[in-house]
Formats: structure tokens, C-alpha cells, sequence
């Protein structure tokens, strides 16, 4: 009877801890939920804590699972597995490489523009110095009074009002003479010695410093520049930022987020395209009163050791570190504390790339549009990789999804179905093999049926085949008897019977039809009937068997015949008659002598010659019996059974097991011969029918 076919939904399968009720720990988390809602409303401070915290690690464990039963069912088709495996291995990675390509070139913008401006302020302290030396040669030629005279007049023909702020100090042995400035400054011990031209932090401010001197005329000179609002004007308009200078009096991140917003122009090129640049620049800072180079870390002498140098950087920054804390939380910060001056710059990617390639050639703007041309060309392979590895997955996971979706069909029992096949790939063919595996499970479910079949109708031809055998007989008189029939297939080729020819003699018949299978048990059958027309005719074993082989002969096939043992005991007498055409020889334990004989007789098998070779060779021999005696019927099944190891069971060995149980009724001999066998064949069955007949004599 053919099953309904079962339909069901193709969903991930669900697991058995999601089909039970609340768990114990669901239960514990609505406890803590409820006691947190209870202390809440109470007022139980040390309650509410606990509730809380248990309730927050429960929600994040539950938080937890859900996520793991989410990404199960979302994760549980391929297709979406091998997107999201494309999406990490490849376009993850290229934003990661854009957002450092962006990261970089933003850093780089910023340090070109960092760069512009120390290169124009050197060029400022350049300017500071060459007027510092005209200043001195003025002073050589002309007298005091006419120096500034002179040098003003040539300052008002150029562009540098910037200097027109300028304090102009000259140093003699006599004192100090200010040519232009509103103060005296005392010139520190640090350059009384040497010429100096730098940038120097003095009174919170940056100043453009130049010294000189003229050791033979024991003069020196001192030009201090201010860092004025004008000369970041002029600077910004030459590299194209807005310039701030801050001295830490106010925090940094405020003034340089308010400097970025007051400075904000309007960019040349779109907004979305023209990104601004905001940098801070430090340049090479030194302090006026002791020449001592002032970094973040604090104020450093330049002279000296080296690893002095080293020692005593790290011991300012850690100094720094700790009081910076300490002041930041007591909100005490100054500008003596900051000890460095900082310009925050701010401008946009065009400006910074109009004055870097201001003077570019035909050829160099060529090159600047050939790599924004191969720029578009990676971004539109890259578009083009990401669709075209979409829909690779996309084939994919769809010839996946039709063999999944085929093996439900045919789980559902629908052996018609067939894979539709589009690609002519890898999975095509498998598609392919998939609709001819559904063919060869049609024809082999056919072939089982087919089995099926005949196996029943085998096993009721092995039933009525062993109706053919005789019943369970246990004596006769005082013989004890036992038998065993093991057949190798399901049909036997073996026969063997006991004949009650009357109260005193009885017939032992042992036969084996060559080959195995029903063919072997229809000459079985037809042996059967033979043995017992004839044996109503005559008590004489070589008449019987004759008369047997005159009738079988014609009927056998040339390649069957029939080896066959026919003996006829006299029970009062004792006395056995046997012939043996062709079967094994039997064992007859003799009780008075305690040995095992080996009984033969000559004789050929039934159905093998039909000129009068058989009655010829036959012989019949006579055997004395005495009580004890045990003999032993059997086909070649038994000895020649195989093992694992390719040895034979053999007739040394049953004698041997005949011997150790011959004191044992039948029954019991015939039980430990089994046990022996199977013990022997580890348990597995024998290759070849086996028929065994015991009798002892009583």
C-alpha cells in the first residue's frame, strides 16, 4: 500500500528546547522583573540593585540567544551565507581601503598644508635676518640717528609693511640704544655670544627673532618681529588658508572649532566634492630668556649630553602629564603652562591643490586627469565585481536550491520530478545526475518490489519444502535420534529422511543435490518421492538406490547429479546395511573401543553415469552395532564449512566433538556441534547447506 505523500514547508528544522514551555531560567527572569517593579514602587534600594543587575544579565543572555536563533534562520539558505561571505571578503575591505585612502589623503592635505606655512614663515625669519644685516652695515657707514631714517625710507618702496612693527635694538658696551619699539629688552646671556635667527615665545607671544653682532666694533643687533594678525594674512593669502594663532589661553578644541567656522570661505570647487582642511601647525619654538627649545612636553636645553637630552624629556612629559591632570580637573590652566605657541590652519582641498600644482605643465595636468580616469575605471570594475559576483552567488545558491528542493520532493515520495537545468556548469551536471539518480531509484524500488516478491513466494516454497522433511522424531525403539537442517539460501539442496519400515527396522537416508537455490531443492523434491515409491518396493539399500538412479538419470540436468547415503538398521539384530554413492562417509564411534571410525563404501552419485557404472561401483557393506554406538550422518556443508581465514571445518574435527560429548544424548551432541560451527565461522553463516543426522545405539 503506497503512503500518502507528506507535505511540509522547507524552513530550518527546529529545536526541541524551542518547542518546551518557560524554562526555569525564564521563570528567574520574571522573578527578578517583578521584584525590580516591587522594590521600585517600595523603595527597597539594595532589592532594587540586585533585581536590576539580575534582570539586566538575563536580558543580555536572552538578548543573546534571540540573536543566535535570528542569524540561525537568517543565515539557514546558502544563498544568503555565500552574499553576505562576498559582502566580508570583498566589499568590506574596499571600504576599509577607501576610508584609509580618504584618512590618508586628508592627513596628507593637512601636512602639505602645515608644511606651506613653516616654509613661508622660514621665508619670513630669511627676510628678518638679511634686514638685520643691512641694519649693521647701515650702522658701519652712516651715523645712529640716520640708520632707521634710512632704512624706513627703503621699507616704504617694498611690500613688507609687516616689519613696520618691527622693535630695532642696537647693544653697545655703553648700553642699549631702541631705534624703533616701545620698550628695552635686556638681551638674554644665551646669544650674547653667537647670531641667532629662529621663532621665539617671549611675554605669550611668538616673535620672529634675528641677533647679530660685530665683535670688532662691539656692536650687536636685535630685530624682533611680532607674529601679527598681518603677517598670518599675508602668509594665508599666499598659501590659500585662514591662519589663528593661540597661545593655550583659551582651550584648544574651542578656539579651533570657533577658528574653523569664522574662517570657512566658500570653496572653488562643489561643496560636496571640495573638502576642507583643518591642521595644526607647531613650528620650532625656542624661549626667550634662556634659549631653551620648547616642545609639548615642555622646555628642553638644547645643549648637552644626548641621553641627558632623552632623560630629561621624559621626565618634563612625565611632570607635564600629571600636572595637566591635576590642573584639568582644578580648571587652573595658563598660558605660561601651555608653553608653546600653535597655529591652527584651515583651507580647502582646491586651494591646497592650486598652489602645489600651480606651475603644472600640459603633460603633468595629463597625468592628474589620467589617474581620475583610471580612479573612475577601478571604482566602476569594482561596481561591476560586486554585481557580477551578486549574481554568480545568485546562480549559485539557485541550482543549490533546486537540488534541495528535489531531494524534499523525492523525501515526500514524487520520484517523477525533475531538476529544471539552466547552466551548463559543475551543478548542471550535478542537476543533470540528480534526474537520472531519481530514474535509477524508481528502477530499483521496481527491482525491490520485484524481491519482494519472490521472496515471498521463496519463503513459502521453503515452508512447503520443509513440510517435505520429516518431523521432529527423537527415538526409535532405542535408538536416540537427532537432526539439523541449516539451509545456505533460502530453498535447500539437502534431504535427508528416516523411514519406519516396520517396528524393527528403520531407514536412514542422507542425500545432497549438487548446487544451491530452488533449482537444487526441486531435485529435492523429486528425490524425495522417488526414495519413498521405492522404498515401499524393497528393504535392500543397493536395490533402492538403483532403482533411484534408473529414474532420476533422465530428468537431471548433465551438470546436476546427487551424491546420497541409504543405510537400513536391524534394531534387535544390530545390525546396519548401508551403500554410499558418492557422499561423504559417515563416523561411527564405537563405545566398547572409545574411537571414531571412518565408514566407506564405494559408489558414484546419482544421475552422473547411465551405462551401468553406477550398479557396478555400488557397494553395500554391513556394519555390527552395540549399545553406545554413535553414528553420524552429514553433508559435505559441515566439513567443508570456511572461515575468515580460509580453513576448513573438517571431518577431524566434528569426530573430536563426537568424542568429548559421547556420553551425551543426541540432542546435546547435535547442540555442541552447532555451538562449535558458529563459534568457528565467527558467527556467520555457512556458505553451503548443512544437514546433520545423529542416532546412538541403546
Amino acid at each position: 500500500m503506497s503512503k500518502e505523500p507528506i507535505t511540509q514547508p522547507i524552513i530550518p528544522p527546529v529545536m526541541e528546547s524551542e518547542k518546551r514551555g518557560l524554562s526555569v531560567m525564564g521563570k528567574v527572569y520574571i522573578g527578578f522583573l517583578l521584584a525590580w517593579f516591587v522594590s521600585l514602587v517600595l523603595g527597597f534600594d539594595h532589592l532594587r540593585s540586585f533585581a536590576f543587575w539580575g534582570a539586566f544579565i538575563l536580558t543580555t543572555y536572552y538578548f543573546a540567544v534571540l540573536m543566535k536563533k535570528v542569524m540561525r534562520k537568517l543565515l539557514w539558505r546558502i544563498r544568503r551565507k555565500l552574499i553576505l561571505s562576498y559582502i566580508f571578503i570583498g566589499f568590506i575591505p574596499i571600504c576599509l581601503l577607501a576610508f584609509i585612502f580618504v584618512l590618508a589623503f586628508w592627513i596628507f592635505m593637512g601636512q602639505a598644508t602645515s608644511e606651506m606655512f613653516n616654509s613661508s614663515l622660514d621665508s619670513y625669519l630669511l627676510q628678518t635676518k638679511m634686514e638685520g644685516q643691512k641694519l649693521l652695515h647701515l650702522a658701519r657707514v652712516l651715523p645712529r640717528d640716520d640708520v632707521h631714517r634710512t632704512w624706513f625710507q627703503d621699507l616704504s618702496q617694498t611690500d613688507q609693511q609687516w616689519l613696520h612693527y618691527a622693535r630695532l635694538i642696537f647693544y653697545t658696551p655703553e648700553g642699549s640704544e631702541v631705534i624703533q619699539g616701545d620698550e628695552d629688552v635686556v638681551l638674554p646671556d644665551w646669544v650674547k655670544q653667537h647670531e641667532f635667527s629662529g621663532l621665539v615665545l617671549g611675554e605669550s607671544h611668538l616673535w620672529l627673532v634675528s641677533v647679530h653682532h660685530k665683535p670688532e666694533e662691539k656692536i650687536s643687533l636685535l630685530i624682533q618681529v611680532p607674529v601679527t594678525r598681518v603677517v598670518l594674512d599675508q602668509i594665508g593669502k599666499k598659501i590659500g588658508a585662514n591662519i589663528t594663532y593661540y597661545s593655550g589661553n583659551k582651550g584648544m578644541k574651542d578656539e579651533f572649532e570657533e577658528t574653523v567656522e569664522k574662517t570657512r570661505k566658500d570653496p572653488i570647487w562643489p561643496a560636496w566634492w571640495d573638502v576642507p582642511v583643518a591642521w595644526i601647525s607647531l613650528p620650532d619654538q625656542q624661549s626667550w630668556q634662556n634659549g631653551e627649545k620648547i616642545t609639548l612636553a615642555g622646555r628642553i636645553n638644547i645643549d648637552g649630553d644626548e641621553e641627558k637630552k632623552k632623560q630629561a624629556l621624559k621626565g618634563e612629559l612625565r611632570q607635564k602629564i600629571h600636572k595637566g591632570i591635576k590642573e584639568a580637573k582644578s580648571g587652573e590652566i595658563t598660558d605660561n603652562d601651555m608653553g608653546m605657541g600653535a597655529f591652527a590652519l584651515n583651507t580647502n582641498v582646491s586651494k591646497i591643490y592650486d598652489h602645489i600644482f600651480s606651475r603644472s605643465t600640459t603633460l603633468q595636468k595629463f597625468v592628474y586627469v589620467m589617474m581620475l580616469g583610471i580612479g573612475i575605471c577601478f571604482l566602476i570594475i569594482e561596481l561591476i565585481s560586486f554585481v557580477s559576483g551578486f549574481l554568480l552567488a545568485k546562480s549559485i545558491t539557485a541550482s543549490i536550491h533546486n537540488l534541495f528542493e528535489g531531494t524534499e520532493r523525492i523525501k515526500r515520495g514524487d520520484l517523477n520530478y525533475k531538476i529544471k537545468i539552466h547552466a551548463k556548469d559543475q551543478l548542471g551536471e550535478l542537476a543533470t545526475q540528480f534526474n537520472s539518480m531519481t530514474d535509477s531509484i524508481k528502477d530499483l524500488l521496481v527491482e525491490r518490489a520485484e524481491k519482494e516478491r519472490l521472496s515471498e513466494a521463496l519463503l513459502i516454497a521453503r515452508h512447503m519444502q520443509e513440510k517435505l522433511l520429516p518431523k521432529e522424531i527423537t527415538s526409535f525403539g532405542g535408538i536416540d535420534i537427532a537432526t539439523m537442517n541449516l539451509p545456505a539460501e533460502e530453498m535447500c539442496g539437502d534431504y535427508y529422511d528416516i523411514i519406519r519400515k516396520n517396528e524393527q527396522e528403520l531407514g536412514i537416508i542422507i542425500a545432497d543435490v549438487s548446487g544451491k537455490g530452488p533449482s537444487a531443492a526441486l531435485y529435492m523434491a523429486e528425490l524425495k518421492g522417488v526414495m519413498l515409491s521405492t522404498s515401499q518396493r524393497t528393504i535392500d539399500p543397493k536395490e533402492v538406490m538403483v532403482e533411484a538412479n534408473r529414474v532420476l538419470s533422465p530428468t537431471l540436468d548433465s551438470r546436476n547429479f546427487v551424491t546420497m547415503t541409504y543405510a537400513m538398521i536391524n534394531e534387535p539384530m544390530k545390525v546396519m546395511t548401508m551403500c554410499r554413492a558418492g557422499h561423504n562417509p559417515i563416523i561411527h564411534y564405537h563405545s566398547k573401543t572409545g574411537l571414531a571410525e571412518i565408514v566407506q563404501s564405494r559408489g558414484i552419485g546419482l544421475g552422473v553415469s547411465r551405462n551401468g557404472i553406477f550398479e557396478r561401483t555400488l557397494e553395500a557393506v554391513q556394519r555390527n552395532l552395540d549399545s553406545g554406538d554413535i553414528l553420524v550422518f552429514y553433508t559435505d556443508g559441515l566439513t567443508e564449512a570456511m572461515n575468515e581465514s580460509n580453513q576448513l571445518y573438517g571431518l577431524d574435527r566434528l569426530s573430536q566433538i563426537i568424542l568429548q560429548n559421547k556420553d551425551h544424548s543426541t540432542g546435546e551432541i547435535k547442540d555442541a556441534i552447532f555451538r562449535d560451527l558458529e563459534f568457528f565461522l565467527n558467527k556467520k553463516l555457512p556458505q553451503d547447506d548443512v544437514t546433520l543426522v545423529l542416532l546412538k545405539i541403546g
